[in-house]
């Protein structure tokens, strides 16, 4: 939560959509229980130490940022300040102690730079446990200070067994698992691969992924690198692809999506598999375009390809509500290796014993013919003969709706679903649900 310094003294809230302009609140409906015990705490220590908030314009202020991260009943909480101290902190734990019923640990990050960056290099450790143990799948990890981690415990559950159920690898298999954050998703993917091989930016984080490979036994299993994956992916790939692995790659990156270093790794490697996990669908289309290859980089440009052959093709595609009662999804999409499919048969034409009939032979191929669009019209012509009265468009269109079928193909009805209308009778419904049972299209 941002702490900012406004007219009617310091506010701690949430921005204004597109703004920095920052709106106070007193807790958060969609956020953990927890949320409103903190905001009570800190504006108490802001009251009683006159702290000011953070004015950007100028850079100034005291107090900037508050982040909580909750990890088993245990909060993590940085207080975000711009100069080296800041009054009252042995208060402000005592202050935190009469509101917060959880076990907490305090920091303060100091953060002196005039930019949207929320964390500075400093983290001083005020109060409590440097870190928190947590589990998923058997696998031990910790949580430090500045580790990644997803806001969604259940979400996250669901989304990372879907990954490892879409790499599926063996013995034969390295999964590269490029922005690994604090190393769970590496060590998962680990459990059954060759080898499993994180790419992480953060040293603290990286330091947490050493860790949890050895408390799982699995350092054998794991390599960590500490590095922007732009510089140093395309290199390891290169070095597995040599090995004559079966490689494929997690790419879990921020909103700001992949390099296009990482991507041109990627396609110049001839990965297998790639699994793509993202916070934001436009830089994942973006991203997901450059791999099938329907983008293409231009200078500094991505541009639309002409005539291009995939390389990459999407082999499935699914939301996770990550983000609950908010605009935000997270997606996970996955593609594989482009492969041309061919049948080769050989066939003695005649009408011998053993020879194949050229009449049976068109005879299914004719069968084998794409079937004619089944229109509305068509819809409403074997309703009219079969039961002897019309129905509307719109009619069609909405049990079409009901029964979880696309119904865009006819525009008037779609429009005529939003206006104030009639619906259709019972006996209505049946007559529309047996014609399109008629025309298999349920």
């Amino acid at each position: 939560m941002p702490v900012s310094q406004t007219q009617n003294g310091t506010s701690i809230g949430f921005y204004a959509e597109n703004s920095h302009r920052v709106i106070p609140i007193t807790d958060c409906l969609i956020n953990a229980v927890w949320t409103k015990d903190i905001i009570s705490a800190f504006t108490k220590y802001i009251e009683e130490f006159s702290i000011l908030g953070y004015d950007e314009n100028t850079n100034s202020g005291e107090l900037r940022e508050i982040t909580v991260k909750e990890i088993k009943g245990n909060l993590l909480i940085t207080a975000v300040i711009l100069k080296d101290n800041i009054r009252g902190l042995d208060r402000l734990v005592e202050i935190i102690k009469e509101y917060v019923k959880y076990p907490f640990s305090l920091y303060v990050n100091i953060n002196k730079l005039g930019t949207n960056v929320i964390y500075g290099e400093t983290f001083k450790l005020i109060y409590g446990k440097p870190d928190y143990t947590s589990e998923m799948f058997g696998i031990k990890y910790k949580i430090g200070v500045q580790s990644f981690m997803q806001v969604n415990d259940s979400v996250c559950a669901k989304l990372y067994s879907t990954v490892r159920t879409l790499i599926n690898s063996d013995e034969n298999t390295v999964v590269f698992d490029a922005y690994s954050g604090a190393g769970l998703m590496t060590a998962i993917l680990a459990k059954n691969a060759k080898k499993a091989i994180g790419v992480e930016i953060i040293p603290e984080a990286v330091a947490c992924a050493n860790d949890l490979a050895k408390m799982n036994n699995l350092d054998s299993k794991i390599e960590n690198h500490l590095g922007k994956c732009e510089d140093i992916l395309p290199t390891l790939i290169e070095k597995e692809k040599q090995n004559n692995s079966n490689v494929s790659v997690v790419l879990d990156p921020p909103r700001k999506g992949c390099d296009i270093k990482v991507i041109n790794a990627i396609l110049k490697s001839d990965i297998d598999k790639i699994v793509y996990v993202s916070c934001k669908p436009s830089t994942l289309a973006r991203d997901v375009g450059l791999l099938v290859g329907s983008l293409k980089q231009d200078g500094n440009a991505i541009v639309k390809a002409e005539n291009y052959t995939p390389k990459y093709e999407i082999t499935y595609a699914r939301p996770f509500d990550m983000f609950a009662h908010t605009k935000h999804v997270e997606t996970l999409v996955c593609l594989s290796k482009k492969t041309e499919k061919h049948i080769n048969i050989d066939i003695e034409f005649g009408e011998g014993e053993g020879q194949v009939s050229l009449k049976k032979l068109q005879e299914e191929l004719n069968g084998q013919k794409p079937k004619k669009k089944t229109t509305y019209k068509d819809i409403q012509a074997y309703v009219e003969e079969k039961y002897g009265f019309k129905v509307h468009t719109a009619y069609i269109a909405e049990v079409k709706r009901d029964l979880g079928l696309p119904m865009y193909d006819a525009p008037n009805a779609v429009e005529e679903l939003k206006r104030p209308r009639s619906h259709p009778t019972a006996e209505m419904i049946e007559a529309i649900k047996d014609a399109l049972k008629h025309f298999e299209i349920i």
